[in-house]
Order: C-alpha cells, then sequence, then structure tokens
C-alpha cells in the first residue's frame, strides 16, 4: 500500500469516528434513525466544517453528475440546501483546514478547477488554478 493511500485511510477513519456519535453510534439503548440524506447521491465527497457535515456533488440518482451540496446538524437532525458547487461534478473529494472547506478533484465534463472554497459564506469561491482535461 502506497503512503498516500495510508494516510487517505488514515484520515478517513479520523472523519468516520469523529462522526460517529452525530450519525446514530450504537449505544446501549440501540441505534436510531436519523434524518434522511433529501437527494440521493454516490460517488459524494463530505466533510464538517463547524460541527456540521458537508455531503458535496456527487452522481444523482439518474447517473448524472450533480453540483448539489447539502449540510447535516446533528443537533437540529435536520438537512439544509447549501451552496451549490460552480460546475457538476462526482468523485471529487473534500477537507476542513483552518475552518475552511475544501471541495477539489473529481471528474467532469469540462475543464475543472481543482479547489474550491467556502468559510461559513453562502458562495464556493476558487483559491486554487490547476486544470486537467477530462479522461475518456
Amino acid at each position: 500500500m502506497s503512503k498516500a493511500a495510508s494516510v487517505f485511510i488514515g484520515i478517513t477513519g479520523i472523519i468516520a469516528a469523529s462522526l460517529l456519535p452525530a450519525l446514530g453510534q450504537a449505544t446501549s439503548a440501540g441505534w436510531s434513525t436519523l434524518a434522511p440524506l433529501p437527494t440521493a447521491r454516490q460517488e459524494i465527497s463530505v466533510s464538517v466544517l463547524d460541527g456540521k457535515v458537508f455531503v458535496i456533488a456527487g452522481y444523482d440518482a439518474n447517473g448524472q453528475s450533480t453540483a448539489t451540496v447539502e449540510v447535516y446538524d446533528p443537533r437540529s437532525n435536520a438537512w439544509q440546501k447549501a451552496a451549490p458547487l460552480p460546475i457538476a461534478t462526482n468523485h471529487n473529494a473534500a477537507a476542513t483546514v483552518n475552518g475552511r472547506l475544501y471541495a477539489f478533484g473529481g471528474r467532469a465534463r469540462v475543464r475543472l478547477s481543482t479547489l474550491l472554497t467556502v468559510t461559513r459564506g453562502p458562495r464556493w469561491r476558487r483559491c486554487g488554478t490547476r486544470t486537467a482535461e477530462r479522461r475518456r
């Protein structure tokens, strides 16, 4: 296993462990059902900002790339729509660093700016300019 893969698996584990209490972790009382994700999607990215879970882009139920961003608040067990990405994408990644949520990479039908950020505001903004042609 490559060093990058090991780091990715480690970070994924840390994020998953930090979300367990918010996502219905088993307790002595058992599992509980929480509010379902409003928009069915797959190949998404997920990150946490200010205690809220951001579910970003992916394929929709029809297999089309989407720019949809939805935010789960574990305190209220409710979802809200957030500002969509500027382009529809799938297989992207997300991370939160120093109070900023970054969405990057992924596949899209157009040239893709690989680094976008949102900071508690209503819009995404570009903060990196690396682009790549779509692979076939």
